[in-house]
């Protein structure tokens, strides 16, 4: 079927896709739009491969769009399973806060130091006339033995804490009734000042 000119210039392909010439002659030489002669493109060709062009941008953009959508969903499914399985695990008390430990660590270890500053004070009485290196060894021996056992019977102070919330409750019970501030000064009326 012989039909009118189907040749037509960048001018008309830019008006009829809403780009420029520019844009036209860039997509032409990427192969988008097919090119008949110098400045002419084939029209059902070109809307065509137009056509298809945009279908593929289009495809694309869903196809990260959905990708990124699962992705997402995904992630924050696995994060609310692990968090459910962390919450699980506390209330059957095989997890602990770190805070909770970081608590009752920092008791143990001062404990710890303090045994250990005092174990000088301990046996120099013990060692002090002693000539015999054997049993200075000995007496040393012993009160470290003394010292690492009652670390090892060790309990957390009576503040100890076996949930988050009576930690965090207990921490800020010390705060409520400390005054926050500089101390008021008694203010004598001025009255009183006149007369005194």
């Amino acid at each position: 079927m012989a039909g009118p000119d189907r040749n037509v210039g960048a001018k008309q392909l830019a008006y009829l896709f809403r780009i420029t010439e520019r844009r036209v002659q860039q997509l032409a030489s990427e192969g988008v739009i097919q090119k008949e002669a110098r400045g002419r493109y084939n029209l059902v060709e070109s809307v065509r491969g137009y056509v298809a062009f945009l279908q593929d941008i289009a495809a694309g953009v869903q196809g990260e769009k959905e990708t990124d959508y699962g992705d997402a969903r995904t992630q924050k499914m696995r994060a609310d399973a692990d968090k459910a399985i962390m919450e699980a695990a506390q209330l059957a008390g095989q997890l602990i806060p770190a805070e909770i430990i970081a608590y009752n660590w920092n008791h143990m270890i001062g404990a710890f130091r303090a045994k250990l500053l005092n174990l000088p004070k301990k046996t120099v009485p013990l060692v002090q006339h002693e000539s015999s290196f054997i049993k200075c060894n000995a007496a040393l021996q012993s009160a470290i033995h003394e010292c690492l056992a009652e670390l090892s019977a060790y309990e957390p102070p009576a503040k100890h804490f076996t949930n988050l919330e009576q930690f965090i409750v207990g921490a800020t019970a010390k705060l409520v009734d400390q005054p926050v501030g500089r101390k008021k000064k008694k203010t004598v009326k001025r009255k009183q000042r006149r007369a005194g």
